[in-house]
Protein backbone atom coordinates (compact mmCIF):
# COMPACT_ATOMS: atom_id res chain seq x y z
CA UNK A 1 0.00 0.00 0.00
CA UNK A 2 2.80 2.68 1.05
CA UNK A 3 4.58 1.86 -2.69
CA UNK A 4 1.52 2.25 -4.38
CA UNK A 5 0.88 6.06 -2.45
CA UNK A 6 4.57 6.63 -2.73
CA UNK A 7 4.12 5.98 -6.92
CA UNK A 8 1.14 8.31 -6.49
CA UNK A 9 3.20 10.89 -5.18
CA UNK A 10 5.77 10.74 -7.40
CA UNK A 11 3.37 10.53 -10.42
CA UNK A 12 2.04 13.06 -9.44
CA UNK A 13 4.83 15.09 -9.10
CA UNK A 14 6.21 14.90 -12.20
CA UNK A 15 3.30 15.51 -14.08
CA UNK A 16 3.33 19.04 -12.19
CA UNK A 17 6.90 19.68 -13.26
CA UNK A 18 5.98 18.55 -17.01
CA UNK A 19 2.95 20.85 -16.85
CA UNK A 20 4.75 23.81 -15.58
CA UNK A 21 7.30 23.48 -17.74
CA UNK A 22 4.75 23.33 -21.03
CA UNK A 23 3.03 26.72 -19.33
CA UNK A 24 6.16 28.53 -19.14
CA UNK A 25 6.98 27.53 -22.76
CA UNK A 26 3.77 28.73 -23.67
CA UNK A 27 4.31 32.23 -21.99
CA UNK A 28 8.05 32.65 -23.42
CA UNK A 29 9.38 32.42 -19.89
CA UNK A 30 11.43 29.22 -20.75
CA UNK A 31 12.59 27.30 -23.76
CA UNK A 32 10.92 23.79 -23.13
CA UNK A 33 12.57 22.55 -25.94
CA UNK A 34 16.41 23.54 -25.33
CA UNK A 35 15.94 22.55 -21.66
CA UNK A 36 15.29 19.18 -22.61
CA UNK A 37 18.49 19.22 -25.02
CA UNK A 38 20.20 19.68 -21.72
CA UNK A 39 18.58 16.87 -19.83
CA UNK A 40 18.29 14.27 -22.63
CA UNK A 41 20.87 11.24 -22.03
CA UNK A 42 20.62 10.44 -26.54
CA UNK A 43 21.75 13.48 -27.96
CA UNK A 44 21.30 16.76 -29.24
CA UNK A 45 18.01 17.77 -30.70
CA UNK A 46 17.71 18.27 -35.12
CA UNK A 47 18.71 22.08 -35.75
CA UNK A 48 18.03 22.28 -39.20
CA UNK A 49 17.51 25.49 -40.65
CA UNK A 50 14.39 27.93 -41.53
CA UNK A 51 15.01 30.03 -44.48
CA UNK A 52 12.80 32.68 -45.22
CA UNK A 53 12.72 34.96 -48.17
CA UNK A 54 10.99 38.27 -47.57
CA UNK A 55 10.65 40.45 -51.06
CA UNK A 56 10.66 44.35 -51.45
CA UNK A 57 7.99 46.87 -52.00
CA UNK A 58 5.70 45.86 -54.39
CA UNK A 59 5.37 48.35 -57.64
CA UNK A 60 6.86 51.34 -56.02
CA UNK A 61 6.07 54.36 -58.65
CA UNK A 62 2.41 53.45 -58.11
CA UNK A 63 2.91 55.46 -55.01
CA UNK A 64 2.74 58.70 -56.85
CA UNK A 65 -0.97 57.63 -57.66
CA UNK A 66 -1.62 59.38 -53.80
CA UNK A 67 1.73 61.22 -53.34
CA UNK A 68 0.25 63.11 -50.62
CA UNK A 69 -1.13 60.54 -48.81
CA UNK A 70 2.17 58.41 -48.73
CA UNK A 71 4.37 61.34 -47.61
CA UNK A 72 2.23 61.91 -44.61
CA UNK A 73 2.65 57.83 -44.51
CA UNK A 74 -1.72 57.75 -43.83
CA UNK A 75 -2.13 55.54 -46.69
CA UNK A 76 -4.85 53.27 -45.10
CA UNK A 77 -7.82 53.65 -47.35
CA UNK A 78 -6.01 55.64 -50.15
CA UNK A 79 -6.23 55.00 -54.14
CA UNK A 80 -2.33 53.56 -53.82
CA UNK A 81 -3.10 51.11 -51.12
CA UNK A 82 -6.13 49.66 -52.98
CA UNK A 83 -4.55 49.42 -55.90
CA UNK A 84 -1.17 47.73 -54.78
CA UNK A 85 -3.67 45.34 -52.87
CA UNK A 86 -5.33 44.11 -56.61
CA UNK A 87 -2.09 44.19 -58.33
CA UNK A 88 -0.75 41.78 -55.78
CA UNK A 89 -3.19 38.98 -56.26
CA UNK A 90 -2.16 38.87 -60.46
CA UNK A 91 -0.18 36.32 -60.75
CA UNK A 92 1.78 38.03 -63.71
CA UNK A 93 4.08 39.49 -60.82
CA UNK A 94 5.49 36.11 -59.15
CA UNK A 95 7.25 35.42 -62.31
CA UNK A 96 10.55 37.04 -62.20
CA UNK A 97 11.33 36.73 -58.00
CA UNK A 98 10.65 34.73 -55.18
CA UNK A 99 7.34 35.51 -54.18
CA UNK A 100 3.68 34.71 -54.15
CA UNK A 101 0.97 34.68 -51.81
CA UNK A 102 0.75 36.67 -48.72
CA UNK A 103 1.68 35.54 -45.12
CA UNK A 104 3.96 32.64 -44.19
CA UNK A 105 4.22 30.04 -47.02
CA UNK A 106 6.31 27.03 -46.78
CA UNK A 107 7.78 25.36 -50.61
CA UNK A 108 9.63 22.93 -51.78
CA UNK A 109 12.39 24.03 -53.99
CA UNK A 110 12.32 20.75 -56.00
CA UNK A 111 8.38 21.27 -56.86
CA UNK A 112 7.61 22.56 -60.23
CA UNK A 113 3.92 24.22 -60.59
CA UNK A 114 2.71 25.63 -63.63
CA UNK A 115 0.32 28.68 -63.31
CA UNK A 116 -1.99 28.13 -66.45
CA UNK A 117 -0.90 30.10 -69.50
CA UNK A 118 0.53 33.16 -68.14
CA UNK A 119 3.67 31.59 -66.91
CA UNK A 120 5.44 30.43 -63.63
CA UNK A 121 6.18 31.85 -60.33
CA UNK A 122 9.46 32.10 -60.18
CA UNK A 123 10.25 31.18 -56.44
CA UNK A 124 10.08 27.71 -57.38
CA UNK A 125 13.28 27.60 -59.58
CA UNK A 126 15.00 30.40 -57.88
CA UNK A 127 14.76 28.22 -54.11
CA UNK A 128 15.71 25.70 -55.82
CA UNK A 129 19.06 27.12 -57.40
CA UNK A 130 19.59 27.85 -54.17
CA UNK A 131 19.50 24.79 -52.42
CA UNK A 132 22.17 23.07 -54.98
CA UNK A 133 24.41 25.72 -54.40
CA UNK A 134 23.94 25.33 -50.80
CA UNK A 135 23.99 21.43 -50.85
CA UNK A 136 27.35 21.90 -52.60
CA UNK A 137 29.09 24.41 -50.48
CA UNK A 138 27.45 22.56 -47.08
CA UNK A 139 27.74 18.60 -47.52
CA UNK A 140 26.19 18.35 -44.38
CA UNK A 141 22.71 20.14 -44.70
CA UNK A 142 19.74 17.76 -44.33
CA UNK A 143 15.95 18.36 -43.64
CA UNK A 144 16.15 22.37 -43.85
CA UNK A 145 12.88 23.79 -44.56
CA UNK A 146 12.32 26.87 -46.94
CA UNK A 147 9.94 29.64 -46.10
CA UNK A 148 8.28 32.56 -48.33
CA UNK A 149 6.76 35.61 -46.47
CA UNK A 150 4.37 37.67 -48.60
CA UNK A 151 3.34 40.89 -47.53
CA UNK A 152 1.60 43.90 -48.87
CA UNK A 153 4.68 45.85 -49.99
CA UNK A 154 3.51 49.15 -49.59
CA UNK A 155 5.77 52.13 -49.17
CA UNK A 156 4.73 53.15 -45.59
CA UNK A 157 6.52 53.17 -42.62
CA UNK A 158 3.58 51.89 -40.88
CA UNK A 159 3.18 49.54 -42.64
CA UNK A 160 5.79 47.80 -42.34
CA UNK A 161 5.76 47.55 -38.75
CA UNK A 162 2.53 46.54 -38.81
CA UNK A 163 3.52 43.37 -40.97
CA UNK A 164 6.52 42.73 -38.74
CA UNK A 165 3.34 41.79 -36.29
CA UNK A 166 2.34 38.86 -38.56
CA UNK A 167 5.84 37.96 -39.72
CA UNK A 168 6.90 37.60 -36.04
CA UNK A 169 3.62 35.43 -35.39
CA UNK A 170 4.18 33.26 -38.67
CA UNK A 171 7.37 32.46 -37.22
CA UNK A 172 6.83 32.02 -33.63
CA UNK A 173 3.53 29.46 -34.67
CA UNK A 174 6.16 27.51 -36.85
CA UNK A 175 9.02 27.20 -34.53
CA UNK A 176 6.74 25.89 -31.99
CA UNK A 177 4.95 23.64 -34.31
CA UNK A 178 8.53 22.25 -34.99
CA UNK A 179 9.46 22.13 -31.58
CA UNK A 180 6.49 20.34 -30.67
CA UNK A 181 8.19 17.33 -33.36
CA UNK A 182 11.18 17.21 -31.49
CA UNK A 183 13.07 20.28 -33.88
CA UNK A 184 14.64 22.92 -32.74
CA UNK A 185 15.21 24.83 -36.05
CA UNK A 186 18.10 27.56 -36.26
CA UNK A 187 16.61 30.96 -38.61
CA UNK A 188 18.04 32.16 -41.25
CA UNK A 189 16.05 35.10 -43.14
CA UNK A 190 16.90 36.60 -46.76
CA UNK A 191 15.24 40.13 -47.60
CA UNK A 192 15.02 42.37 -50.46
CA UNK A 193 14.98 46.23 -50.51
CA UNK A 194 12.09 46.92 -47.86
CA UNK A 195 11.21 43.67 -46.74
CA UNK A 196 14.81 44.18 -45.02
CA UNK A 197 12.97 46.94 -42.89
CA UNK A 198 10.41 44.62 -42.37
CA UNK A 199 12.37 42.07 -40.51
CA UNK A 200 14.46 45.02 -39.07
CA UNK A 201 11.19 45.73 -37.21
CA UNK A 202 11.18 42.48 -35.48
CA UNK A 203 13.22 43.99 -33.42
CA UNK A 204 11.72 47.03 -32.51
CA UNK A 205 8.33 44.94 -31.63
CA UNK A 206 10.30 42.67 -29.88
CA UNK A 207 11.85 45.66 -27.69
CA UNK A 208 8.37 47.31 -27.64
CA UNK A 209 6.81 44.32 -25.52
CA UNK A 210 9.78 43.54 -23.46
CA UNK A 211 9.15 47.86 -22.56
CA UNK A 212 13.37 48.18 -22.90
CA UNK A 213 14.97 49.97 -26.23
CA UNK A 214 18.04 48.13 -25.57
CA UNK A 215 19.22 48.85 -29.39
CA UNK A 216 19.28 52.54 -29.02
CA UNK A 217 22.19 53.34 -26.48
CA UNK A 218 21.16 57.02 -26.18
CA UNK A 219 17.46 57.20 -26.53
CA UNK A 220 16.97 60.35 -25.59
CA UNK A 221 19.30 62.07 -28.27
CA UNK A 222 18.06 60.04 -30.82
CA UNK A 223 14.70 62.80 -30.77
CA UNK A 224 13.80 61.22 -34.60
CA UNK A 225 13.23 57.41 -33.16
CA UNK A 226 10.73 59.14 -30.76
CA UNK A 227 7.97 58.70 -33.43
CA UNK A 228 9.09 55.26 -34.18
CA UNK A 229 9.30 53.73 -30.77
CA UNK A 230 5.90 56.01 -29.49
CA UNK A 231 3.98 53.96 -32.61
CA UNK A 232 5.24 50.49 -31.73
CA UNK A 233 4.18 51.31 -28.28
CA UNK A 234 0.57 52.28 -30.24
CA UNK A 235 0.80 49.10 -32.01
CA UNK A 236 1.19 46.38 -29.38
CA UNK A 237 -1.54 48.24 -27.08
CA UNK A 238 -4.03 47.82 -29.88
CA UNK A 239 -3.48 44.60 -30.58
CA UNK A 240 -5.99 41.87 -29.24
CA UNK A 241 -5.46 38.07 -28.08
CA UNK A 242 -4.65 35.66 -30.33
CA UNK A 243 -7.92 33.84 -29.45
CA UNK A 244 -9.73 36.79 -30.98
CA UNK A 245 -7.49 37.62 -33.71
CA UNK A 246 -7.95 33.91 -34.82
CA UNK A 247 -11.85 34.63 -35.45
CA UNK A 248 -11.08 37.12 -38.00
CA UNK A 249 -10.24 36.02 -41.91
CA UNK A 250 -7.12 36.36 -44.23
CA UNK A 251 -4.11 38.06 -42.85
CA UNK A 252 -5.65 39.89 -39.91
CA UNK A 253 -5.65 36.36 -37.94
CA UNK A 254 -1.72 37.41 -37.63
CA UNK A 255 -2.47 40.49 -35.56
CA UNK A 256 -2.55 39.61 -32.12
CA UNK A 257 -0.33 40.05 -29.24
CA UNK A 258 2.63 37.79 -29.55
CA UNK A 259 3.33 35.19 -26.89
CA UNK A 260 6.34 34.05 -27.34
CA UNK A 261 10.02 34.34 -28.19
CA UNK A 262 12.70 32.76 -30.54
CA UNK A 263 15.71 33.92 -31.47
CA UNK A 264 17.09 34.45 -35.37
CA UNK A 265 20.63 33.24 -36.29
CA UNK A 266 21.06 35.36 -39.41
CA UNK A 267 19.33 38.07 -41.21
CA UNK A 268 21.07 38.71 -44.99
CA UNK A 269 19.83 42.09 -46.54
CA UNK A 270 20.22 42.65 -50.25
CA UNK A 271 19.99 46.20 -51.50
CA UNK A 272 18.12 47.31 -48.19
CA UNK A 273 17.02 51.05 -47.89
CA UNK A 274 18.99 51.98 -44.68
CA UNK A 275 16.89 54.39 -42.74
CA UNK A 276 17.19 55.94 -39.29
CA UNK A 277 13.91 54.34 -38.83
CA UNK A 278 15.20 50.89 -39.07
CA UNK A 279 19.12 51.07 -38.79
CA UNK A 280 19.91 50.85 -34.85
CA UNK A 281 17.51 47.61 -35.14
CA UNK A 282 19.90 45.65 -36.28
CA UNK A 283 22.29 46.29 -33.39
CA UNK A 284 19.23 44.19 -31.77
CA UNK A 285 20.61 40.94 -29.53
CA UNK A 286 17.14 39.48 -31.27
CA UNK A 287 19.49 39.04 -34.29
CA UNK A 288 22.63 37.30 -34.08
CA UNK A 289 24.24 38.27 -37.33
CA UNK A 290 22.68 41.23 -39.65
CA UNK A 291 24.45 40.89 -43.14
CA UNK A 292 23.89 44.17 -45.44
CA UNK A 293 24.61 43.27 -49.35
CA UNK A 294 24.84 46.25 -51.30
CA UNK A 295 26.12 47.13 -54.99
CA UNK A 296 27.94 50.36 -56.60
CA UNK A 297 25.32 49.43 -59.24
CA UNK A 298 22.02 49.56 -57.38
CA UNK A 299 20.68 52.51 -58.41
CA UNK A 300 17.17 51.81 -56.28
CA UNK A 301 18.78 51.07 -52.56
CA UNK A 302 19.76 55.16 -51.73
CA UNK A 303 17.46 56.67 -53.36
CA UNK A 304 14.06 56.09 -50.80
CA UNK A 305 12.72 59.72 -50.17
CA UNK A 306 9.35 58.43 -50.04
CA UNK A 307 9.59 57.13 -47.19
CA UNK A 308 11.92 58.43 -44.29
CA UNK A 309 12.73 61.31 -42.33
CA UNK A 310 16.20 61.62 -43.47
CA UNK A 311 16.83 63.47 -46.83
CA UNK A 312 17.10 59.82 -48.34
CA UNK A 313 18.16 56.45 -47.48
CA UNK A 314 21.58 55.06 -47.59
CA UNK A 315 23.39 51.89 -48.66
CA UNK A 316 25.29 51.74 -45.59
CA UNK A 317 24.98 52.13 -42.12
CA UNK A 318 27.83 54.94 -41.43
CA UNK A 319 25.99 57.15 -44.15
CA UNK A 320 23.74 57.42 -41.83
CA UNK A 321 23.25 60.73 -39.04
CA UNK A 322 22.79 58.26 -36.43
CA UNK A 323 25.38 56.93 -33.11
CA UNK A 324 25.40 53.01 -34.15
CA UNK A 325 27.27 52.17 -31.54
CA UNK A 326 26.67 48.81 -29.52
CA UNK A 327 25.10 48.50 -26.76
CA UNK A 328 27.27 46.87 -24.12
CA UNK A 329 24.43 44.40 -24.08
CA UNK A 330 24.64 43.62 -27.70
CA UNK A 331 26.57 40.48 -29.10
CA UNK A 332 25.17 40.50 -32.51
CA UNK A 333 27.66 41.03 -35.26
CA UNK A 334 27.07 43.54 -37.98
CA UNK A 335 29.03 43.15 -41.39
CA UNK A 336 28.55 45.10 -44.35
CA UNK A 337 28.82 43.58 -47.69
CA UNK A 338 29.89 45.06 -51.54
CA UNK A 339 29.20 43.02 -53.93
CA UNK A 340 31.25 42.88 -57.06
CA UNK A 341 32.07 41.43 -60.50
CA UNK A 342 35.17 41.08 -62.20
CA UNK A 343 37.05 43.64 -60.04
CA UNK A 344 40.59 42.55 -60.70
CA UNK A 345 39.91 43.05 -64.60
CA UNK A 346 39.28 47.04 -64.43
CA UNK A 347 41.63 49.67 -64.60
CA UNK A 348 40.86 50.80 -61.02
CA UNK A 349 38.39 49.97 -58.28
CA UNK A 350 34.97 52.27 -58.81
CA UNK A 351 34.11 53.13 -55.21
CA UNK A 352 30.93 54.61 -56.58
CA UNK A 353 29.30 54.54 -59.88
CA UNK A 354 27.02 57.70 -60.28
CA UNK A 355 27.93 59.25 -63.61
CA UNK A 356 25.04 59.39 -66.02
CA UNK A 357 22.25 59.38 -63.71
CA UNK A 358 19.29 62.04 -64.73
CA UNK A 359 17.23 63.84 -61.78
CA UNK A 360 13.83 61.50 -63.07
CA UNK A 361 16.03 58.45 -62.64
CA UNK A 362 16.54 60.05 -59.28
CA UNK A 363 12.96 60.92 -58.47
CA UNK A 364 11.99 57.43 -59.43
CA UNK A 365 14.24 55.34 -58.00
CA UNK A 366 15.65 53.43 -61.66
CA UNK A 367 18.75 51.55 -62.02
CA UNK A 368 22.01 53.75 -63.54
CA UNK A 369 21.18 54.84 -67.04
CA UNK A 370 24.94 53.91 -67.82
CA UNK A 371 26.12 51.05 -66.66
CA UNK A 372 29.57 50.51 -66.67
CA UNK A 373 29.96 47.58 -64.69
CA UNK A 374 29.10 44.09 -63.99
CA UNK A 375 28.22 44.37 -60.56
CA UNK A 376 24.58 43.54 -59.56
CA UNK A 377 21.52 46.19 -59.71
CA UNK A 378 19.12 46.28 -57.36
CA UNK A 379 16.60 44.04 -59.58
CA UNK A 380 19.62 41.43 -59.92
CA UNK A 381 20.11 41.05 -56.51
CA UNK A 382 16.84 39.20 -55.83
CA UNK A 383 15.12 38.40 -58.93
CA UNK A 384 15.72 37.08 -62.67
CA UNK A 385 16.50 39.28 -65.00
CA UNK A 386 17.29 37.81 -68.67
CA UNK A 387 16.71 40.34 -71.02
CA UNK A 388 19.41 42.53 -73.06
CA UNK A 389 22.64 43.68 -71.16
CA UNK A 390 25.00 41.73 -72.93
CA UNK A 391 28.37 40.75 -71.23
CA UNK A 392 27.66 43.61 -68.76
CA UNK A 393 24.71 41.60 -67.32
CA UNK A 394 25.52 39.97 -63.99
CA UNK A 395 25.63 35.93 -64.41
CA UNK A 396 22.38 36.08 -66.32
CA UNK A 397 20.08 35.51 -65.54
CA UNK A 398 21.22 34.29 -61.86
CA UNK A 399 20.44 36.47 -59.26
CA UNK A 400 22.71 37.64 -56.12
CA UNK A 401 20.81 35.61 -53.60
CA UNK A 402 21.52 32.36 -55.54
CA UNK A 403 24.83 33.15 -54.28
CA UNK A 404 23.93 33.15 -50.47
CA UNK A 405 25.68 29.92 -49.78
CA UNK A 406 28.86 31.06 -50.79
CA UNK A 407 28.29 34.29 -49.32
CA UNK A 408 28.06 32.91 -45.62
CA UNK A 409 30.97 30.27 -46.55
CA UNK A 410 33.32 33.08 -46.91
CA UNK A 411 32.18 35.46 -44.36
CA UNK A 412 32.83 32.26 -42.08
CA UNK A 413 35.67 32.18 -42.39
CA UNK A 414 36.93 35.68 -40.87
CA UNK A 415 35.35 36.47 -37.99
CA UNK A 416 37.48 39.98 -37.07
CA UNK A 417 36.40 41.91 -40.67
CA UNK A 418 32.57 43.52 -40.54
CA UNK A 419 33.39 45.62 -43.65
CA UNK A 420 34.41 43.53 -46.78
CA UNK A 421 33.86 42.98 -50.42
CA UNK A 422 32.93 39.96 -52.29
CA UNK A 423 34.09 39.57 -55.60
CA UNK A 424 32.64 37.00 -58.47
CA UNK A 425 34.29 35.98 -61.65
CA UNK A 426 34.55 33.38 -63.67
CA UNK A 427 38.49 31.64 -64.88
CA UNK A 428 38.98 28.97 -66.78
CA UNK A 429 36.38 26.29 -65.55
CA UNK A 430 35.72 27.23 -61.94
CA UNK A 431 34.00 30.00 -60.45
CA UNK A 432 35.60 32.40 -57.70
CA UNK A 433 34.44 34.14 -55.19
CA UNK A 434 37.25 36.25 -53.69
CA UNK A 435 36.58 37.68 -50.13
CA UNK A 436 38.45 41.63 -49.58
CA UNK A 437 39.32 43.85 -47.09
CA UNK A 438 36.51 47.02 -48.24
CA UNK A 439 39.27 49.85 -47.37
CA UNK A 440 42.72 48.25 -47.53
CA UNK A 441 41.80 45.82 -50.47
CA UNK A 442 43.55 42.78 -49.60
CA UNK A 443 42.63 38.87 -49.26
CA UNK A 444 41.25 37.78 -47.18
CA UNK A 445 39.84 34.35 -48.40
CA UNK A 446 38.36 32.46 -50.88
CA UNK A 447 35.75 29.81 -52.09
CA UNK A 448 36.30 28.22 -55.52
CA UNK A 449 33.30 26.13 -57.39
CA UNK A 450 33.10 24.49 -60.20
CA UNK A 451 32.09 26.33 -63.10
CA UNK A 452 29.61 23.14 -64.35
CA UNK A 453 27.59 23.42 -61.09
CA UNK A 454 26.69 27.22 -62.39
CA UNK A 455 26.16 25.97 -65.82
CA UNK A 456 23.45 23.35 -64.46
CA UNK A 457 21.95 26.02 -62.16
CA UNK A 458 21.84 28.42 -65.37
CA UNK A 459 20.16 26.00 -67.55
CA UNK A 460 17.42 25.11 -64.93
CA UNK A 461 16.38 28.65 -64.65
CA UNK A 462 16.47 29.91 -68.44
CA UNK A 463 14.17 26.89 -68.77
CA UNK A 464 11.74 28.30 -66.35
CA UNK A 465 11.70 31.87 -68.17
CA UNK A 466 8.32 32.75 -69.25
CA UNK A 467 8.20 34.58 -72.73
CA UNK A 468 6.58 37.95 -71.66
CA UNK A 469 8.40 38.07 -68.01
CA UNK A 470 9.51 41.98 -68.99
CA UNK A 471 6.24 43.07 -70.96
CA UNK A 472 6.21 46.44 -70.04
CA UNK A 473 3.15 46.87 -71.31
CA UNK A 474 1.39 44.27 -69.83
CA UNK A 475 2.40 45.28 -66.40
CA UNK A 476 1.47 48.50 -67.28
CA UNK A 477 -2.15 47.23 -68.45
CA UNK A 478 -2.90 45.53 -65.09
CA UNK A 479 -1.54 49.03 -63.17
CA UNK A 480 -4.33 51.07 -65.21
CA UNK A 481 -7.23 48.47 -64.68
CA UNK A 482 -6.54 48.21 -61.14
CA UNK A 483 -6.53 51.98 -61.06
CA UNK A 484 -9.67 52.25 -62.94
CA UNK A 485 -11.63 49.47 -60.56
CA UNK A 486 -10.60 50.91 -57.26
CA UNK A 487 -11.58 54.49 -58.44
CA UNK A 488 -15.03 53.21 -59.26
CA UNK A 489 -15.05 51.71 -55.85
CA UNK A 490 -13.84 54.66 -54.04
Amino acid sequence: MKYIRRLFVVTLILSGCVTGLWYLEQHGVLNYSKFICMIWPFGERERPWMTVFVHGSFCSPAAFLDFNSVTKDEIEDSIYSKVIHRMREDLFFQQEQPILGRGLIRICPQALIEVGNSGQQAAYPILSAYSEILRAEFPETKNDRFYLFGWTGLMSQKRRRKEAVRLYNSLFEEVSRLRKKGIEPRMRILAHSHGANVVLNLAGLREAINGEWESIPDFEEETCLKDVCNHFEKIISDLPSKNIAKRKKGQKRWDYMPEGTFDIDEVIMFGAPLQPETAYFSRSPFFKTVVNIYSDEDGVQGRDWLSTSHTTSEKRFDGLPLKLVKNVKNKNRVIQVRVTAGLEERDGDIAQNNTGVSWLKTVFGLDNVVRKTMDPTHRELWCLVPYVEGELQFLKPVPTVVLTPIIIKLLSKVQKHNDVDIDFSFKEDSFFAVLLDHSKGNMLGFVKVEKKLFEFVRERLMAWMPINLDDERRARDIMEECIQVCSNIS
